[in-house]
């Protein structure tokens, strides 16, 4: 039987609310028995508050005991003056080194269970994890993952033949510790220099590295991935003016009867009153919430924090390029 695994997720302040909505879904539906840990990556600009964390472990509920909060900088000796989304890049493969189950799920704060889960869900019965790959022939993100495989020593022919078959950048995403750990180490002893600051030197980007390493220099996709998708079906924020995407993002995950579901941030808050109210109805038909009244009472809230939160962080990162800067 396969050892339970880690859960991480890097938030900052404007998403605390759908890491509380993360954190009911995952009280509520995850067998206890698939779990080690719940670590969450704090990478806002001041650390949460004691109301705010207090919030979060009322919400993990009978987890509670098994959350781990740290900070972005205490992950990393040396973080580079990163803002946003790269520094949590690093923090994702970084936290490796503080993980002890042999693989960790790494999600994004949007992503939230809507049916129960077990273990087999994320790590199958042969011990490899759940993933499958997808082509990037005509993806828009190829050149970072050009960048990548270069940089993992990739020949054009492993490139080529990564444009037709790759390993995906989007979470849910199962991590085998192992792997990471002995990239972080070999981009250390190769480079001569703290893995943060060689990443960002580089322009890496998690996903593709961790993909590559395991490419090119380690045992294989196949022998680490079993091909059975991990989905979390998303509304993005180009849906947000009507019910329609919702309701197509609703029938998608009843079709593959996805584990996961998410919500981006922006849809969430900025979503007209038929697309919120969509989504309570499916939260509240998929357990998440009681009924559709507690729903829609977290929708208020979160919007009632969201628009603050975001101004607050894009002064905070304004001020900080300019000293990055000057």
């Amino acid at each position: 039987m396969n050892p339970p695994v880690s859960f991480v997720t890097v938030v900052f302040g404007a998403e605390l609310g759908l890491l509380e909505l993360q954190a009911r879904s995952l009280a509520r539906h995850l067998a206890d028995s698939a779990l080690s840990e719940v670590v969450v990556i704090d990478n806002d600009w001041r650390p949460l508050s004691r109301r705010a964390l207090a919030r979060l472990r009322a919400a993990y509920g009978p987890l509670a005991d098994r959350l781990r909060v740290v900070r972005t900088g205490e992950i990393a000796s040396s973080m580079p003056p990163t803002i946003g989304w790269r520094s949590q890049q690093i923090a994702k493969l970084l936290i490796a080194r503080t993980i002890s189950t042999p693989h960790y799920v790494l999600l994004d704060a949007k992503n939230h269970l809507i049916r129960d889960a077990v273990l087999e869900d994320f790590v199958a019965p042969d011990g490899r994890a759940r993933g499958a790959t997808h082509p990037y022939t005509a993806h828009p993100l190829r050149p970072q993952l050009d960048r990548a495989l270069r940089y993992a020593g990739g020949t054009d022919a492993a490139i080529e033949a990564a444009h037709d078959d790759f390993l995906p950048t989007a979470t849910p995403f199962v991590m085998r510790t192992e792997i990471v750990r002995a990239m972080i180490d070999d981009i250390e002893r190769a480079s001569g220099t703290p893995f943060a600051e060689e990443f960002e030197r580089q322009e890496l980007t998690e996903f593709f590295l961790y993909g590559a390493w395991l490419t090119v220099r380690g045992l294989g996709v196949e022998a680490v991935y079993d091909g059975v998708p991990l989905p979390s079906p998303t509304v993005w924020p180009r849906q947000r003016h009507g019910v329609e995407g919702v309701d197509s993002t609703i029938s998608e995950a009843e079709a593959v009867d996805s584990a996961f579901f998410a919500v981006h941030r922006t849809a969430l808050a900025r979503g007209d009153r038929r697309a919120r109210a969509r989504i309570a109805a499916f939260w509240s038909m998929r357990e998440v919430f009681a009924d559709e009244r507690a729903a829609r009472r977290f929708i208020a809230a979160f919007r009632r924090r969201y628009f603050p939160a975001m101004l607050a962080k894009k002064l905070h990162e304004r001020l900080e390029r300019r000293g990055v800067r000057g």
